[in-house]
């Protein structure tokens, strides 16, 4: 409060959390410097937003509960429907849908090829959602035959091919086959690729342990030079669980500055469990730190469920488990 300005006295916040049982309410002026104290503009800003964030809680929930009624009943095709025409009205909401419908879609043993076929014929809506929701584990494999159909059909766009071939690659890699993944012009495409492409680089051996420090640093370098959560997270997510594979995390033994960026992601509360899962296992087997498994209660995500617990049981030691989950993603 002092770097910033802002002066409220202890009685007044006291009064506002309900500490003190005083009734009368704080001035505007007060609410004014609480409300810019927190990243608002004023009080009248904090109150619209939240307003704001309050309906689209509940438009989510409406939508669920729709979307979950037609999948009880097989309605498949209509609740594909009824999703995407939420596209265009509330965006947010249909992304906070992809998961769950990509789930229903792609995580069962039989592969329900009519609905998957009715969700690819809508092109580039498509396309889209099977690039916001990476089914990493797909432990049945439909969802990487539907990156190949959609692929085929839409050659046009190349960030979608060139996602597709480092998915297919990293799976094939993981699965005990040999497969070459030539350097792609990498400097202007989205860092989930670019980050893709550093993790599949060390998958396939093509990288010294000279060149691992080096990687590591330049990574540093990067998310330093741009600090957003979900760059740092998948940076340094993907590289951590691509020296996790293959067992090289030792390297970094001595690497302070990478253990301190990954004590600082592995406890941030922008949850992410695909990256913070790897991040934590990382500082396990490294450091044989314990760091807090929060993610794991809090995190949004439900794409990499199994290979977050493959990473984890591998750092916690726990055998059994690590060899049911290893075998269920197929990997070597």
């Amino acid at each position: 409060m002092k770097s910033s300005g802002v002066y409220v006295s202890y009685t007044t916040i006291s009064r506002i959390f309900g500490i003190a049982n005083i009734s009368a309410r704080p001035r505007l002026t007060t609410l004014n410097e609480l409300s810019q104290f927190v990243g608002y503009k004023d009080y009248n800003d904090f109150l619209s937003k939240n307003k704001q964030e309050e309906k689209l809680n509940q438009i989510k929930a409406i939508t669920r509960l729709e979307l979950e009624a037609l999948f009880s009943k097989s309605k498949t095709i209509e609740a594909i429907d009824y999703w995407i025409r939420s596209q265009q009205e509330y965006p947010t909401v249909f992304a906070h849908n992809s998961q769950f419908i990509c789930k229903q879609l792609f995580d069962n043993p039989k592969e329900d090829s009519i609905s998957i076929n009715y969700f690819l014929s809508k092109g580039n809506t498509a396309k889209e959602i099977l690039q916001l929701f990476v089914f990493e584990d797909d432990p049945y494999g439909h969802y990487e035959k539907a990156l190949q159909k959609l692929n085929f059909v839409n050659t046009d766009l190349c960030d979608f091919e060139l996602f597709y071939n480092l998915f297919h690659a990293r799976k094939k890699i993981l699965k005990g086959k040999k497969i070459k993944v030539k350097p792609a012009i990498i400097s202007n495409i989205q860092f989930h690729l670019k980050s893709r492409f550093n993790e599949i680089q060390i998958l396939q051996k093509a990288l010294s342990d000279k060149q691992i420090l080096e990687q590591t640093n330049q990574i540093l370098n990067l998310i330093q030079n741009d600090p957003s959560i979900d760059i740092s997270l998948a940076f340094v997510g993907r590289w951590c669980r691509g020296l996790i594979m293959t067992n090289k995390y030792m390297l970094l033994k001595n690497h302070s500055t990478w253990k301190e960026t990954c004590t600082r992601l592995v406890q941030t509360k922008d949850y992410n469990i695909e990256f913070q899962a790897a991040i934590f296992a990382f500082l396990k087997l490294t450091y044989d730190i314990s760091s807090s498994l929060e993610f794991m209660i809090y995190g949004q995500w439900q794409n990499a469920n199994i290979e977050s617990n493959f990473l984890l049981s591998k750092a916690l030691k726990k055998k059994e488990a690590e060899r049911i989950y290893k075998d269920i993603l197929g990997y070597k």
